[in-house]
């Protein structure tokens, strides 16, 4: 049996729980509906883990086919890998509950964990979003970005709270400041060496992989803002998945298994990109957030 399986197809699951009026009787079958999806689980001869499409697929495929294969010896069952080409398509696969366990982006957590009643394991630390530019730039502090084009990764978070805090500083798109989408952080660095654009979004600053890119490129960037931290992606699980294998998953995460199996998943992970335990009030900041960019989409309608 082949424990390393990219699963490309999506699987269309159409049923939806019929609503009820008798709080008894509705109470009776949201038991049995709970005690069906863990048979469900255990009898699924593979679990599915969903990654979302932060970067190219074989890049996803690169990254988390490891945590899957660890995933898998932990849980002993197979563990099949799955993403999607965009992110609205992921996230409708999460909520239709195509997977059992997934990494989800901060601003996802009202519709797969709030609305959606996934069950968060763990998450990666606050950090704020931020704005780089080449270290012989001219662009020195924040309102130097007037009438300057900014690259940011299309559809993320760091795009999304890059443009409400500097709307907030007086800037809007196509007045006074130009974004650019971009595919990734690393593809808006590319267009800045070559000065197709200005300054690009960043979701830590100089971090790990933007030390990498200085490295290889041999050129050094400097940061001339930062937002507010806050919390970043987080792993979440169906709640079908048995509430042992929850608990097994989370504590391997947070590198608190000392097991083979354990230390397998931290590693596979990276020891670098850890977690921490989730709590729901951390992303009270992500929820402000969301619910400022639906009303700034709203109003410009």
């Amino acid at each position: 049996m082949d424990e390393k399986i990219i699963v490309k197809q999506y699987l269309h699951l159409t049923a939806r729980p019929t609503r009820f009026r008798q709080p008894v009787l509705l109470t009776g079958l949201l038991l049995l509906s709970g005690l069906s999806n863990n048979l469900m689980a255990q009898d699924s001869p593979s679990y599915r883990f969903g990654a979302f499409p932060h970067m190219s697929s074989s890049h996803v495929e690169k990254k988390y086919a490891p945590v899957a294969l660890a995933f898998s010896k932990l849980l002993n069952k197979p563990v099949r890998l799955g993403t999607a080409t965009d992110m609205d398509k992921f996230r409708n696969r999460v909520i239709r509950g195509d997977f059992d366990i997934a990494l989800i982006p901060p601003l996802d957590i009202v519709p797969i964990v709030d609305k959606g009643g996934y069950i968060p394991l763990a998450r990666k630390p606050s950090n704020p979003a931020t704005i780089v530019v080449s270290i012989d730039s001219a662009l020195k502090q924040v309102e130097d970005l007037q009438g300057k084009t900014v690259g940011l990764p299309e559809g993320t978070p760091v795009s999304i709270i890059l443009q409400l805090t500097l709307r907030e500083r007086g800037f809007t798109g196509d007045k006074n400041i130009h974004f650019q989408d971009v595919k990734n952080v690393q593809a808006c660095l590319h267009k800045l060496l070559l000065k197709l654009v200005d300054a690009c979004g960043s979701p830590s600053g100089i971090g790990i992989g933007l030390k990498m890119f200085q490295n290889k490129m041999g050129r050094k960037f400097r940061v001339i803002m930062q937002t507010q931290a806050f919390p970043h992606m987080l792993f979440v699980a169906h709640p079908r998945l048995p509430l042992i294998d929850r608990e097994r998953l989370t504590h391997a995460i947070l590198g608190e298994d000392d097991s083979e199996q354990g230390q397998m998943i931290f590693q596979a992970i990276g020891i670098k990109t850890h977690f921490i335990p989730y709590e729901s009030m951390d992303y009270e900041i992500i929820r402000q957030y969301r619910q400022r960019w639906m009303s700034h989409a709203k109003n410009s309608l």
